[in-house]
């Protein structure tokens, strides 16, 4: 009941919820935030002591320096002191006027040539000082540096844009004494807004009720002894899910979130942006943590299996963890080549937080490995083998491969060192008859931490190989289009 209430709340948010009411949402935001940085100000310049202190401040340089960091870089405030019309100081290089004698006393709602300013002024005598608000970038030319978007501490989404006077549906920005300052607008194709939010939470906690109601079917299923049909039902259900997801990309067709935006990642048809990359690997999670809470009873029968049968049962389990590694290899290695995302451990405080998405999906994945080897290990303690046949099988099956790698493909390290977790993890299950050992548990933990740190060493020397490839090409190339393009526009 849950499930389907959430479903349809987020289905009447849809439905009901038009731009209009957004845009009065985020304007009046917008009107909040900058009424506080208004009040800040007129406490500031209304003050005649840092008012006669601002007048000599040329001559002061740790009250100049204290200007510039308290009042222009914490607060994004820009300060200017004029005598007879003509600037004296100013705290920062983003806007400055060579005279304000185009200014009013009070508010002013200024254009400049890199954006949009609130102005407030305060004069006495031949002295003014004026300050700056910042309100909405506006450059000639955007890329990754430069982006025309409103002040952070104003608005964090990039929904809004200045209107024109032909525009209509408009939401009016008055300052804290009511005078009319400048008019907000929706820009097409919005979908970044609080309501997509708290939309998308409801859908999210919808689905997520959806998987524990099915799961607790599975569980009752499994609990009467059908364990390989409840696997088989939660297995359908999610990856289902999942493709016909994939198919019609439900989220990134409806939220237009940066998690699901491909210029940040994008793969292959299975992996189309890390958001989805995301959903494929915490809904595999979910599959594998079902299969591992059941995997003393997927083969339990009530005759036991012969030795031949479970020779070829051993086998395939085994076969099944190398390809899991495989196929965590090759996510983790597309997950460093196809995003413009960094994971430079090397300087963390600097992560942004598709970083740290990126790291989560990895533990993830480390996770999802875990658990498979666990369950093949719980899997073939329950066949018709004794240790020393297994550990025969499983030297015979590490050595083809060893041959395989040596011969047929590159051969590193990696491979030994995930021979040695599957060793520490086949003798403490067995040792330990089937408790969990932390130390055991520990030692994999790190040699998974060594094998993730070398991988991200290898695969960022790959693309950054690959990326000086293309830049030699370029450099090759005796006709490069985006100079052409370049010169054309100069021309003209």
């Amino acid at each position: 009941m849950l499930a389907i209430g959430f479903a349809c709340t987020a289905l009447t948010i849809d439905l009901t919820i038009n731009q209009l009411e957004v845009l009065q949402l985020d304007g009046q935001k917008i009107e909040r935030r900058l009424h506080r940085k208004e009040q800040f100000v007129k406490n500031f310049i209304n003050d005649s002591k840092i008012r006669d202190s601002l007048r000599n401040i040329t001559k002061n340089e740790f009250w100049a320096q204290g200007v510039i960091r308290n009042i222009s870089e914490r607060r994004n405030i820009y300060v200017q002191t004029f005598e007879k019309g003509r600037l004296k100081f100013w705290s920062g290089i983003k806007i400055v006027l060579e005279t304000d004698s185009l200014l009013k006393e009070g508010s002013t709602f200024i254009t400049w040539k890199n954006g949009y300013y609130e102005a407030i002024k305060k004069s006495s005598g031949n002295f003014s000082v004026v300050c700056f608000i910042p309100i909405r970038d506006q450059y000639p030319y955007q890329n990754n540096y430069l982006k025309n978007d409103f002040q952070k501490e104003l608005i964090s989404t990039n929904n809004l844009n200045i209107a024109n006077l032909n525009d209509q549906e408009v939401f009016n920005i008055r300052n804290i004494d009511g005078k009319y300052l400048f008019s907000l607008k929706f820009k097409p194709d919005v979908r970044d807004t609080f309501y997509a939010s708290l939309e998308l939470c409801l859908w999210l906690l919808s689905m997520l009720l959806s998987f524990v109601v099915l799961t607790h079917w599975a569980v009752s299923i499994a609990n009467k002894g059908y364990v390989r049909t409840a696997i088989l039902i939660i297995t359908a259900f999610i990856i289902t899910f999942r493709l016909l997801d994939l198919e019609f990309r439900w989220f990134a067709n409806n939220f237009d979130f940066e998690i699901f935006n491909p210029r940040h990642y994008a793969s292959n048809y299975f992996f189309p942006s890390i958001g989805e990359f995301l959903l494929n690997v915490l809904s595999f999670t979910w599959i594998l943590a079902f299969i591992h809470s059941y995997r003393f009873q997927i083969f339990k029968v009530e005759k036991p299996l012969t030795k031949l049968l479970s020779c070829i049962i051993f086998i395939i389990t085994g076969c099944i963890v190398c390809f899991a590694a495989f196929i965590t290899n090759d996510l983790f290695f597309g997950l460093i080549t196809n995003s413009n995302i960094s994971f430079d451990v090397t300087n963390v405080l600097n992560s942004n937080w598709l970083s740290w998405l990126g790291v989560l999906i990895f533990c993830f994945s480390i996770l999802n490995l875990y658990l498979i080897i666990d369950s093949a290990l719980a899997i073939s303690d329950t066949l018709a083998l004794n240790n020393k046949e297994r550990i025969l099988m499983f030297m015979g099956g590490l050595f083809v491969v060893f041959l395989d790698r040596v011969f047929f493909s590159d051969f590193t390290v990696f491979f030994f060192l995930f021979a040695i977790i599957l060793l520490v993890s086949g003798w403490s299950y067995y040792r330990y008859k089937q408790k969990f050992n932390l130390s055991a548990f520990i030692l994999c933990l790190l040699i998974f931490a060594v094998i993730g740190s070398l991988k991200l060493s290898r695969f960022q020397f790959l693309k950054e190989r690959e990326s000086r490839k293309l830049l030699a090409a370029k450099l090759e190339s005796s006709g490069d289009p985006n100079a052409v393009l370049q010169f054309f526009n100069i021309e003209k």
